[in-house]
């Protein structure tokens, strides 16, 4: 099962216990994003079907597959979630881990109201899946942590309410800025963006957290970026021209290849993180995915474990093989 673009992700999936093969029913408009959900909340213990996480602790991880049935578009999914539950009879305890023979729709199937930065409303959407897919959000998750906690800004920069809620179609009072944003600059004078924690920042270079609050209390120097932290979304060009300083205390030809040497890497891994990539088991292609951060997100890992295995560093990531395709 490869993935490409996130509207061919939107369908019903079935997770399988190869020991007993029973089976869990269900659906989602990001199918890759919902396993990932799934797995990360049993391997924590604390998946809210308590069949199926018995289950997992008593067999393990490695006897669990996850299929997909079938691709549809969300306006049928729960009534074709409600067809396969019914085919498979996935709610009887002898077969299935489903609690319900009924698609519970809960929260992801409350209307939502969608309002702009300035709290204005904009327009209403059937569901959670339908408002994520419409505004190109990854995961409908985002929005549901929106309506949750008012005035949290999610994906696409949008403000969201349960339009059942008392503010529906009012403006919206704007409550939640960043205290103070981190910005990430190159060598070669690029701006690469701002950020508004230090765990964002190193989800989008790949590197630790706490690495990147070193850096801003200069108690580490990074080789190929500098990061500056002010209160304002401004770029903060002249604190980063005395910060350039510092690094470039050395003859102009040294500076020069080195600036030289940091471009041709920042190119070669972009070219890299869009090539496609195979997974592997036993010698045989399993899956192809469309970038590195697609088949990280499949494993639950970070792009850079997978990249790890590509540059022959080290040999598996999520108990797989890696090889460009």
């Amino acid at each position: 099962m490869g993935y490409s673009k996130k509207k061919d992700r939107c369908g019903i999936y079935k997770i399988t216990n190869t020991v007993n093969n029973k089976i869990y029913i269900g659906s989602s408009n990001d199918i890759l994003e919902r396993w990932n959900q799934h797995k990360k909340s049993l391997r924590r213990n604390k998946h809210h079907n308590v069949y199926l996480q018995r289950s997992w602790n008593k067999n393990g991880e490695s006897f669990f597959k996850h299929e997909l049935i079938e691709y549809c578009a969300i306006d049928v999914l729960l009534e074709r979630e409600q067809y396969f539950l019914d085919l498979y009879d996935a709610s009887n305890p002898k077969i299935g881990y489903n609690f319900y023979d009924v698609v519970k729709g809960g929260a992801h199937c409350r209307k939502v109201a969608k309002y702009d930065k300035n709290g204005k409303f904009i327009e209403e959407y059937k569901s959670l899946a339908l408002a994520a897919d419409t505004n190109d959000i990854k995961s409908s998750s985002g929005i549901y942590g929106a309506c949750k906690a008012p005035g949290k800004i999610k994906s696409g920069r949008w403000y969201w309410k349960y339009i059942d809620d008392d503010l529906y179609k009012n403006d919206i009072e704007i409550i939640h800025k960043p205290k103070s944003y981190v910005h990430v600059f190159d060598l070669l004078n690029n701006h690469l963006g701002k950020f508004s924690t230090n765990i964002a920042v190193g989800y989008f270079l790949n590197i630790d957290a706490g690495e990147i609050s070193k850096y801003l209390n200069n108690k580490l120097r990074s080789g190929k970026y500098i990061f500056i932290k002010t209160d304002s979304e401004d770029v903060p060009m002249l604190a980063y021209y005395d910060r350039l300083k510092e690094f470039t205390d050395r003859s102009d030809d040294i500076l020069e290849t080195r600036r030289t040497n940091i471009e041709q890497a920042v190119k070669n891994s972009a070219k890299n993180r869009q090539r496609s990539v195979d997974m592997l088991k036993d010698n045989k292609i399993i899956m192809t995915f469309d970038s590195i951060k697609l088949a990280a997100d499949y494993i639950n890992r970070i792009p850079s474990t997978v990249l790890s295995v590509l540059q022959g560093k080290t040999k598996t990531a999520g108990g797989y093989v890696w090889k460009y395709h």
